[in-house]
């Protein structure tokens, strides 16, 4: 019999744990000719999160938890759990029930007519309208600046198999875009359009404009080097008008270009330089609690 391992990320999601674990048990009961596994990713929770988890366990052997000793962020907390999971698919499903678990029924049958990626295509969201037209604007920029072609509207809620899985493992940035890795792959993939619901219960730690702009940025850094040839282009631009500082009326022209260009150019050059000084440092993406894990 296959096996599916549903993977799924938490910090500070008490209030929802349980009802996530119900909603995961009824999907068993509809795709029996699958071994269902439940891979908690504790990420540094400071609440009863993960003793609810030990408490599910004790009458439910098919869930696990990796307990981490402190926050390493969403992406590498999905890392961690590719890593540390064995079976012939893996969803990457959030507790707050925002995606739909019921979806991975559909996935199944997509996967079953040889695709290797099923993913939802979050259409609409119920959140305000700048939130809404930030995240499409970010697609489509994503999409336009990516170094390969991307997979438009498509997040970490997806159903792989191994190989695309072995991917997303052979990437040794110290910061792993699932999402753009996933798309690299270049495996056949078909998406599922849905609406996406507010969160269950309680308020995501993600939610804040800070944290959305972080992500985009990061993400963007992952998956292209256009902004550094854009920097190339810009400082051969400011060649060629240079001549416009000997002309009186443009010279404060010229001044304010170059100021633009310099300012812009060594944004984008320290963002880079960042990612690199981390890549080079070989830090661990993230590190397990082995004395509360339960997983093996």
């Amino acid at each position: 019999m296959k096996s599916i391992i549903i993977i799924t990320t938490i910090f500070n999601e008490e209030e929802c744990i349980n009802d996530y674990v119900n909603e995961i048990i009824n999907i068993k009961k509809q795709i029996k000719d699958y071994n269902v596994e439940l891979l908690f990713i504790d990420n540094g929770s400071n609440d009863n999160s993960y003793n609810i988890i030990v408490g599910l366990i004790k009458t439910n052997p098919w869930i696990k938890v990796i307990k981490l000793v402190r926050n390493f962020g969403y992406q590498n907390a999905l890392f961690c759990g590719l890593e540390n999971s064995k079976g012939d698919f893996f969803l990457m499903l959030d507790v707050d029930m925002e995606d739909p678990p019921k979806m991975l029924v559909d996935f199944i049958e997509i996967i079953k007519k040889n695709y290797s990626i099923a993913y939802g295509i979050r259409k609409k969201r119920d959140e305000n309208i700048i939130l809404l037209k930030s995240r499409n604007l970010w697609y489509r920029i994503f999409n336009m600046l990516s170094d390969h072609n991307s997979i438009l509207y498509m997040s970490e809620f997806a159903l792989i198999t191994k190989n695309v899985k072995k991917v997303i493992l052979s990437n040794k940035s110290s910061f792993v875009f699932i999402r753009n890795e996933i798309s690299y792959s270049g495996y056949p993939a078909k998406g599922i359009e849905y609406s996406r619901k507010k969160r269950l219960k309680g308020v995501a730690s993600s939610s804040s404009l800070i944290y959305i702009f972080q992500f985009a940025l990061a993400g963007i850094i992952d998956s292209t080097t256009k902004p550094l040839r854009i920097v190339s282009f810009l400082c051969l631009f400011n060649l060629l008008i240079s001549f416009l500082f000997f002309l009186e009326p443009f010279h404060g022209v010229f001044i304010f270009l170059t100021i633009c260009n310099f300012i812009f150019s060594i944004s984008i050059i320290s963002v880079y330089l960042a990612r690199i000084k981390n890549d080079l440092s070989n830090k661990q993406k993230y590190i397990i609690d082995q004395t509360r894990s339960i997983y093996k």
